[in-house]
């Protein structure tokens, strides 16, 4: 697929797409006292954000646990900063915003917009995040891509109007089908992208 040559945002997925943060769920769900295994962990992950319910910060301490002292791999990073030098980046993730903050440092990237697992706010598939995004920099949705790994990731992108781009991630039970394209890894979007 040909991207817009309007395109002027690059969003990005945190976990599975730029990093592996690697939580032990199954204690995650133990210690917030989560027992009803009927229903999928993410699906009262994001009923506890809208609830803000002070269980999340079980959660946040796994999350920031599991990034302490880690960086994200150097190509990842390589090619991130290239990609800013042509469009503005931000990230959109059901993740705690201050993991990534851990990861993504203000040294590298100043002032880069993360939203992510806040008090009150609808995660991923619901676009509202996209769409807070979208706001801050001004841009309609044919201007933006949404760059993840998941099905909440594409679903989000199509909802707010945004193309998607899924980098394959082996560890997934199954690959989300109907995105725009797909890619092995981050460092593919600077080929794909320079086409624009």
């Amino acid at each position: 697929m040909e991207f817009s040559k309007s395109l002027k945002l690059v969003i990005f997925d945190f976990d599975g797409t730029l990093f592996h943060l690697g939580v032990d769920w199954d204690r995650v769900a133990q210690e917030m006292g989560i027992h009803d295994t009927s229903t999928k962990l993410g699906d009262t992950i994001e009923r506890l954000t809208l609830d803000s319910d002070p269980r999340l910060d079980v959660l946040t301490k796994y999350e920031l646990e599991a990034v302490a002292g880690k960086q994200l791999d150097p190509a990842i990073l390589d090619a991130l900063k290239t990609l800013a030098q042509n469009y503005d980046i931000a990230i959109y993730t059901r993740n705690a915003p201050e993991a990534v903050r851990q990861v993504i440092t203000e040294n590298d990237f100043p002032g880069l917009l993360i939203i992510g697992r806040e008090p009150g706010r609808h995660l991923k598939p619901d676009p509202e995040g996209a769409n807070v995004i979208l706001s801050h920099f001004g841009y309609h949705p044919e201007q933006a891509v949404l760059v993840g790994d998941t099905y909440h990731d594409m679903e989000a992108a199509h909802a707010a109007g945004m193309a998607s781009i899924i980098v394959r991630n082996p560890s997934l039970a199954y690959q989300p089908e109907g995105a725009s394209t797909y890619i092995e890894t981050i460092p593919d979007l600077i080929p794909l992208l320079a086409k624009t």
